[in-house]
């Protein structure tokens, strides 16, 4: 899916010839909302994915105090308040942010390569007889502790984690411990990104020197002639401009006052570094425009194009924490945006969490994840679930509405639309489905079940059962969240009338839903037949299958009645119960034959030519 807000494109992993840091794991332990659990000895701990990790959660639960917490660790100019950063039910305890990076031992950057060598020596100090150090294997264990009496703001202290060493550490001035903690800052850089924040508000924290030293590593012929041209302008003002006039007010002066030897005009001419901070971002679309004057989506989409040219150039690993990106955006660009993020968080040199309260933003992507957060009754975050990207979100995202089914539908869409699907059919229940499998099948017509998914109205009812109204909402979703056709197939009783009219209501207004386009029911194979007759799947089969099975079962209760379908078709219209359904399944897929299926392929047929437009229609 193209992406409306940046235009680079990023390597994919395995195509890149050097591996970098990568986040593994957050600890925290008693700071904010996030408390240590005494008793069960455990503390506030995320295991990320690979790819791109959404937290989730109601407000208030805690999602931005993770954030914080980040940024406790990582960025030294964080500003720590014990009257609002430590646990009310704690006061007396020490924050602590324990970070756990993953640095591929093979093919390592030279950067990293010098940190694991600093590491080894570290954990050896601290554990002389240790046998395997966590540099060994690839592991960086950053600890960052607050420490510091109940009266005081605290002090910050940076350790590493040695392997079987617990508490034990280097003093901070011990020189091993000096050079480890200088490389890990060469490797590394954090930038966090509240929600909503403006570029200029970014700019005076630590993203400027990021900035800066992504453009010093990557542009650095430039930045040397940037730095020369504003040091020659300023020696052109000193020497050329403002000469004449310092040396008249040093005559003038020296007459007055003769021990003043000369004066000298000094111009205030930003530091290449404040200049860039100060930089102004103009738009141009029917209007030229400050970026401050456009909407926060649009503010937002331009800081993540900024991170991607970071991830892009830069010769450091990083690590992005984005607060609610979807801020102000529809959701439409809430998908475009997210793509941007997968894109980001494929990288073996970026880390990235997001906050979100958007199913829109949160990745299917295998390598991903997705946390659910809630909050306890004693006021401290626990986290309430997790979910890798491609299993089921329900139990991750149902806190972010009041009814979990809905995310369900939206599982089960984001599921059916992969690489492989051309095409989606809503069904209103399982029958619809396997008996088109059963039909298309017996009819060598498996051309029309390749790149074809179904997607079940019903399933997620309490009782498993399908549903017409189910169905519409089912394929909306679809709709919503697939870049490929998405077609429904109704019954032609009343409830499956009234889910085609809703949905041709809904055409009125998107152009979507065409009848034999993307809306289908099962009156369409019978030639004349009737608006109103309750045909349904079952009226697709001859009747000599009917009169076999009844034979077949003759003690059992499987019929709740049969009809005459209208002229000029002469078959009946049989009303099987529950049960006979599921048992008329095993039926079939041991009698049908291919001369059984005639109006199962006419239908499919029919669907693919609504679908794909003025694609060629599939035939035998």
């Amino acid at each position: 899916m193209p992406s409306r807000f940046a235009s680079a494109v990023l390597p994919l992993r395995g195509l890149r010839e050097i591996n970098y840091m990568k986040l593994e794991k957050i600890e925290i332990k008693n700071y904010r909302s996030l408390f240590h659990d005494y008793e069960g000895r455990a503390s506030f701990t995320l295991d990320l994915g690979t790819g791109m990790n959404a937290i989730t959660g109601p407000n208030n639960v805690g999602k931005s105090n993770v954030f914080r917490a980040l940024a406790l660790a990582l960025d030294p100019d964080f500003q720590f308040n014990r009257m609002t950063d430590m646990p009310s039910a704690t006061t007396w305890s020490k924050p602590v942010v324990t970070l756990t990076f993953r640095v591929p031992t093979k093919r390592m950057e030279s950067r990293e390569r010098t940190l694991l060598k600093h590491l080894e020596a570290y954990e050896r100090a601290v554990m002389p007889k240790i046998k395997k150090t966590f540099a060994s294997q690839g592991i960086v264990k950053l600890r960052v502790t607050i420490d510091g009496t109940a009266e005081s703001q605290g002090t910050r202290h940076e350790v590493f984690v040695a392997n079987g060493g617990g508490a034990r550490k280097l003093a901070t001035d011990d020189p091993i411990s000096i050079k480890a903690l200088s490389q890990f800052h060469k490797c590394f850089h954090f930038v966090m990104i509240s929600s909503g924040q403006s570029l200029e508000s970014l700019m005076e924290g630590n993203f400027r020197d990021i900035l800066h030293n992504v453009l010093r590593e990557n542009l650095k012929e430039a930045y040397t002639g940037a730095e020369e041209s504003r040091t020659q302008y300023l020696e052109e003002l000193q020497e050329g401009l403002l000469q004449p006039l310092a040396g008249r007010i040093g005559d003038e002066l020296r007459d007055l006052f003769p021990e003043i030897a000369s004066v000298d005009l000094l111009p205030n001419v930003l530091s290449l570094e404040e200049t860039l901070a100060k930089m102004q971002v103009r738009v141009s679309d029917n209007a030229i425009t400050d970026l401050g004057e456009k909407g926060t989506g649009v503010r937002g989409g331009l800081i993540i194009s900024i991170l991607r040219h970071f991830a892009e150039v830069g010769k450091r690993s990083m690590l992005f924490a984005v607060e609610e990106p979807e801020s102000f955006l529809h959701p439409a660009a809430q998908e475009h945006l997210r793509v941007d993020l997968e894109a980001l968080a494929v990288r073996d040199d970026i880390s990235l969490l997001v906050s979100t309260h958007s199913p829109y933003i949160v990745s299917r992507d295998p390598q991903a994840k997705v946390f659910a957060l809630a909050k306890l009754p004693n006021g401290g975050t626990a986290l309430n679930d997790q979910a890798r990207g491609d299993e089921p979100h329900a139990q991750v995202l149902g806190g972010l509405f009041r009814d979990r089914l809905f995310v369900e539908w939206l599982d089960r869409s984001a599921a059916a639309a992969s690489e492989d699907t051309k095409l989606t059919v809503v069904v209103e229940g399982g029958t619809d489905q396997v008996y088109a499998e059963i039909a298309l099948q017996a009819a060598g017509r498996t051309d029309l079940l390749e790149g074809l998914a179904f997607l079940e109205g019903g399933a997620g009812s309490p009782d498993g059962s399908g549903g017409a109204s189910m169905a519409v909402m089912q394929a909306l979703l679809a709709r919503s969240v697939s870049a490929t056709p998405v077609a429904a197939l109704f019954d032609n009783d009343e409830p499956g009338q009234e889910a085609m009219a809703m949905l041709r209501k809904i055409r009125s207004k998107t152009g979507d839903w065409g009848e034999n386009k993307r809306l289908f029911n099962y009156q369409r194979v019978f030639e004349g037949g009737h608006r109103t007759f309750p045909y349904e799947a079952e009226d697709l089969w001859p009747d000599h299958l009917y009169e076999t099975f009844f034979a077949e079962n003759p003690d059992m209760d499987y019929l709740k009645g049969k009809v005459k379908r209208p002229r000029p078709d002469t078959g009946w219209h049989y009303d099987l119960t529950m049960l006979a359904k599921s048992v008329f399944v095993g039926f079939l897929r041991e009698r049908v034959t291919a001369e059984d299926t005639a109006r199962w392929v006419q239908l499919y047929e029919a669907i693919w030519a609504g679908a794909l437009g003025d694609q060629p229609v599939r035939s035998s």
